[in-house]
């Protein structure tokens, strides 16, 4: 892992680091794909980020500072996309999924129960993912 940062939120200690990106075709355009280690209580578990198309275009492979809290919080809000539905058609409705788009729909559904499953494994409790969720505005803002 070229960089990491710990950081403290709600009492747990979480690290969060990127590997090098790597140059993929994604969404009409390219960008850096990320591995993602998140650690707490010991647990490691791994997700996927994309950098924006600008990163790509400067050639910024490594994720700065700034950018692994960023890649967090986007782990986060997929989490509590999933906390925050009653079900499946719920959360079809509540992202604009139609007939059309219910395949896709339904895979982000599940990408985000995923994601909210691996940050479980670690020890980090719905009520958790929502404190965090405060704290990284906060210092995305700050």
């Amino acid at each position: 892992m070229k960089n990491s940062i710990t950081r403290k939120y709600n009492g747990i200690d979480i690290t969060i680091g990127a590997y090098k990106g790597v140059a993929c075709y994604k969404w009409g355009g390219w960008v850096y794909k990320h591995k993602i280690v998140v650690e707490c209580n010991g647990k490691k578990a791994n997700f996927t980020f994309y950098n924006s198309r600008m990163a790509f275009s400067k050639g910024q492979q490594y994720l700065l500072e700034s950018d692994l809290i960023g890649a967090f919080e986007c782990i986060i809000d997929d989490a509590i996309a999933f906390e925050n539905s009653l079900s499946v058609v719920d959360f079809l409705n509540e992202f604009g999924y139609d007939k059309d788009t219910m395949a896709e729909g339904k895979r982000a559904f599940y990408g985000c129960m995923k994601t909210c499953t691996k940050l479980n494994e670690l020890g980090i409790s719905a009520q958790d993912i929502f404190d965090i969720s405060n704290y990284l505005r906060d210092e995305i803002n700050n």
